[in-house]
Order: structure tokens, then C-alpha cells, then sequence
């Protein structure tokens, strides 16, 4: 969605003001690759780097809060 690629530039500017900041991606939903691949240094970053992926159930809550 076009808020996620505003977010994804917002974060990249930040990481490049501050030397020591990073980027956690986290994944809401699926997305189709066709459509990923349209943006492609996103596609490119998720698929080299590790991401966190959101479940909405008690459990999957759980779980992510305590990868993160």
C-alpha cells in the first residue's frame, strides 16, 4: 500500500540521520509477491532479512511479542 512504502521511506530516512538506528519490519497480512516485487528494494530487504509476522489470535499475539 502506498501508507506502507511512506512508512518504509520515513524509517529509512531515520536510519540514515542515526547512525545506530534499524529497521524491524513487521508484516501484517500476506502479500502477494507480484505486487511486491513492484517495489523492489522492499522485496528485496524481506527477503534477505528476518521479518516479524502478525497473528491476530491470543496465541499468535503471544508469540510475537515474544519474538520481538
Amino acid at each position: 500500500s502506498r501508507w506502507c512504502i511512506f512508512e518504509y521511506e520515513i524509517a529509512q530516512t531515520w536510519q540514515f540521520l542515526s547512525s545506530h538506528a534499524g529497521i524491524i519490519f513487521i508484516v501484517l497480512q500476506k502479500v502477494e509477491k507480484s505486487l511486491l516485487r513492484q517495489q523492489v528494494e522492499l522485496y528485496r530487504l524481506l527477503s534477505r532479512n528476518t521479518y516479524l509476522e502478525w497473528e491476530d489470535s491470543v496465541l499468535g499475539r503471544h508469540f510475537f511479542w515474544r519474538r520481538l
